[in-house]
């Protein structure tokens, strides 16, 4: 078995404070006021055609709009930093998707007759493409992940459609000296780079480090850790608290790209602890076994409690307990003190248990919440054990757990506390639990 060493608890912190990021609206509203401002210098509104200038605009705000979301599915290294973490990226992702959408039906309604036939084959055929797709990606909480993933991939055909019709039947020079045909130039090859990294280059340049599968440990119930050493000398740069996607061929069957928090990291590789939940990830803990070879991404998010005040809440359930356990292994910053409250459904399924227990101290408080005995863990139950009120809450844990936690901070003297937690639906929308629904007894009197 390889165990990665625990760090010293008076290691000094590594990182910087980072405080709130807002580079994500700043890039978004960057773009739409540059893309404002050219067109108005490239188009003076004039009273006869106040429409067609108008329906100018919305068009050239979508494809803005479409250069951003392939942008952000290249996933970069520039993207997590602007953001503020790749899973902030993916929300911006969504509603991004979704101005552009309204955008295109906005440039519908006030575009001019056209007198090409073309012209109008190739813009309505784009619109009613990005509509159905859309309708059908909103409804993603009873779809197959493979499913999905491949709807977002064919969002790339009506955006290469509404490429060709801006360059081939603009009413303006697509390709002019003009403010606004220079700005949209280079949103359109950027974008259009984007799209095709997305589709046909990420799966082989995105996953350049392959990890040897050294040990697989039971950690809980459906539960594993699996150590990952690099087969290359060039090791993996993962921070704790970050995530990576994984994918790979197990047991003669393929793993499909999947998002899991680095639960340690050491010198020489890394650990992830993985719960079977879904059918791929159930796949992947019941037929994994060392010597395996997989594919690895580069580390992504934000979630850095070493960047965080000298008080703070950590608050994981479940699985949740990955990020904190690698914080926890890297070491505190001198004179930080830490609650940590692990909330699991009973022990057989909690991970770490037994190492989480011994990292009670004078600095680093545990609370161990047992849902079968304790019941749910809310924000009033923390405020009655602490005694001063935090500075940071760090949460990572099922979404429910975070609802309730974001619904119940503000009626307490936490509330004035940061609370940082990672979207790790990567913008997709979460399912909904299904609840069976009583029958309802018919009302009909039955004849003796």
């Amino acid at each position: 078995m390889t165990s990665l060493p625990l760090a010293d608890a008076a290691r000094p912190r590594r990182f910087p404070r980072i405080r709130r990021r807002w580079g994500g609206p700043a890039l978004v509203a960057l773009a739409a006021a540059i893309t404002v401002l050219t067109w108005a210098t490239s188009r003076p509104m004039e009273p006869t055609a106040a429409l067609l200038t108008v329906s100018q605009l919305f068009a050239s705000l979508a494809l803005v709009a479409f250069c951003l979301v392939f942008a952000i599915s290249a996933r970069s290294s520039l993207v997590d930093r602007v953001f503020g973490g790749l899973d902030k990226a993916y929300v911006w992702h969504k509603w991004l998707g979704i101005a552009a959408l309204s955008a295109v039906l906005v440039h519908k309604m006030t575009a001019a007759p056209s007198d090409s036939e073309d012209a109008r084959m190739l813009g309505n055929l784009a619109m009613f493409a990005l509509l159905i797709l859309t309708i059908v990606a909103m409804a993603a909480r009873k779809m197959r992940h493979e499913t999905w993933k491949l709807v977002h991939k064919l969002m790339a055909i009506p955006y290469a459609i509404g490429l060709f019709h801006y360059c081939s039947h603009s009413t303006y020079g697509a390709f002019a000296l003009q403010p606004l045909s220079l700005w949209l130039g280079i949103v359109n090859v950027v974008g259009a780079v984007c799209a095709i990294y997305t589709l046909a280059g990420y799966r082989f340049l995105g996953f350049t480090r392959r990890v040897t599968v050294a040990s697989v440990t039971p950690t809980a119930r459906d539960t594993v850790e699996l150590v990952l050493e690099p087969r290359t000398r060039r090791p993996p740069r993962i921070r704790p608290g970050q995530f990576v996607f994984v994918k790979g061929r197990i047991a003669g069957t393929r793993f499909p790209a999947h998002p899991f928090t680095v639960s340690a990291v050491g010198e020489g590789g890394i650990a992830l602890s993985i719960k079977g939940q879904g059918r791929h990830t159930s796949v992947l803990v019941s037929k994994v076994r060392a010597g395996d070879v997989l594919r690895l991404s580069r580390g992504y998010g934000r979630f850095n409690p070493a960047a965080g005040g000298e008080h703070q809440v950590w608050v994981a359930g479940g699985i949740g307990i990955a990020p904190f356990r690698a914080c926890a292994r890297a070491g505190l910053a001198a004179g930080h003190q830490v609650d940590l409250f692990f909330a699991y459904d009973d022990p057989d399924t909690a991970p770490h248990l037994e190492e989480v227990s011994a990292w009670d101290s004078d600095s680093f408080r545990v609370h161990l919440v047992d849902r079968s005995r304790h019941g749910l863990l809310t924000a009033t139950k923390m405020e009655e054990i602490l005694s001063t009120p935090p500075q940071d809450i760090y949460f990572c844990g099922p979404p429910p757990m975070l609802h309730a936690l974001r619904r119940g901070l503000p009626t307490t003297r936490l509330g004035r506390a940061r609370l940082h937690f990672d979207e790790f639906s990567l913008g997709r929308p979460e399912p909904r639990p299904r609840t069976r629904q009583p029958r309802r007894r018919s009302r009909r009197k039955v004849a003796d």
